[in-house]
């Protein structure tokens, strides 16, 4: 469960709206995770920290290339998670990520988590978030709330990654 929640708090922060015409980082199956992407997170970071009144490392830096290394990976274990889930015949529909805009339960709206956090509420990254949490979910039914740690697991193991030079994991 620990990571699912940790997942959908990535989805939560990721900002994608699918940029093209950027240099492409890595592909899982198929799937391009391109620089645009890496630098959305990394300044979604960068406006949280502002907004915590939080240092955050200069551009060009050792420290800034290790948080594009992390938000590359993020980018990453989204798209193994996406790419398993279709595997399995789980796909959220529009219908769902409409109706579900507000998360059911305890937590809070991902507009309420977006605005606390200093963040830009976008239409399509609110939807793109709602999409992932949906689909962890989804993917918790299925497997099993006491195994999907470790299909999680197994499915970033499994699927494979390509990556650009210089942008591999170390």
């Amino acid at each position: 469960m620990r990571a699912v929640t940790a997942l959908a708090a990535i989805a939560a922060a990721l900002l994608l709206a699918g940029c093209g015409g950027s240099a492409t980082l890595a592909r899982v199956q198929g799937q391009p995770i391109t620089k645009a992407q890496v630098d959305q997170l990394v300044e979604r970071g960068k406006n949280e920290a502002r907004h915590d009144n939080r240092a955050f490392p200069s551009s060009g830096t050792p420290a800034y290339r290790a948080i594009e290394q992390q938000a590359l990976g993020l980018l990453v274990a989204q798209a193994q998670v996406e790419a398993a889930a279709k595997r399995l015949g789980i796909e959220v529909g529009d219908a769902q990520v409409n109706a579900n805009v507000r998360l059911p339960g305890e937590h809070k709206s991902l507009l309420e988590t977006l605005f606390e956090s200093g963040g830009e509420p976008d239409r399509a990254v609110l939807e793109r978030d709602v999409r992932m949490e949906l689909t962890l979910r989804a993917l918790e039914r299925r497997v099993g709330a006491t195994r999907i740690d470790a299909w999680l697991a197994r499915v970033r193991r499994t699927t494979p990654v390509t990556y650009a030079s210089g942008w591999a994991p170390a």
